[in-house]
């Protein structure tokens, strides 16, 4: 139905600058918060009149106006390897069009874009990756929320059929604990768990060297 109890049923909705979707997905709102964080990234550390400042101020400025864009959003993203990779793809971006390579003379087109990947990746490794930024996020925001009271509305939800309910669904239906069928699917595409994601950022964090410090 279009309406249910007077109110328009819609694919998706904006609350507090978050994309709120009907699947619970996070895809369209990081889509939405790239669009921002590009704008944000011509206003401030890619303006021209910035161009003339050495590469570390101008990293200073990404950090201190672009990463808040995104990184509040951040922590209602349910974290994923795919998500993980997308949000270091957008640091990638932006950092290229913020360092300005040139192909030296005579450098072959497919030589001087691995140069640059090299290049921008280490620059990036030595700035943080915004992945781990994300990660963090994620699990801070999820401690937070655990620390309410015990009858707290959003804490009881987090713990509602938690990891060790749905093993005992796979193991009920006599297969593995950690994959096989549940019997819990509904129509429309298999989301990440939030708990499954909370515990996916921590096992990444802790294979993820130590940063060093930034620049």
């Amino acid at each position: 139905p279009s309406v249910v109890d007077g109110f328009a049923v819609r694919d998706s909705m904006v609350v507090l600058g978050h994309l709120i979707s009907s699947d619970a997905a996070p895809d369209n709102c990081f889509r939405r918060t790239e669009l921002s964080v590009v704008a944000k990234f011509w206003g401030s550390a890619a303006a021209r009149p910035l161009r003339r400042w050495c590469l570390e101020r101008r990293l200073q400025i990404l950090r201190r106006c672009v990463t808040p864009v995104w990184l509040f959003r951040a922590a209602r993203w349910a974290a994923t390897a795919e998500l993980a990779r997308w949000v270091d793809r957008l640091q990638r971006r932006l950092f290229v069009k913020l360092i300005r390579y040139v192909p030296m003379p005579g450098e072959d087109i497919a030589a001087f874009v691995r140069r640059r990947g090299r290049a921008v990746a280490h620059i990036q490794r030595e700035a943080g990756l915004w992945s781990t930024m994300y990660l963090r996020r994620v699990i801070s925001w999820h401690d937070h929320v655990l620390r309410r009271p015990a009858m707290h509305w959003m804490r009881r939800l987090l713990q509602e059929q938690p990891d060790s309910w749905l093993q005992n669904r796979r193991l009920s239906r006599g297969t593995p604990a950690h994959a096989g069928r549940t019997g819990t699917r509904l129509r429309g595409p298999v989301r990440v768990r939030w708990q499954t994601s909370v515990t996916w950022a921590r096992e990444e964090l802790a294979r993820r060297p130590v940063p060093r410090a930034r620049l």
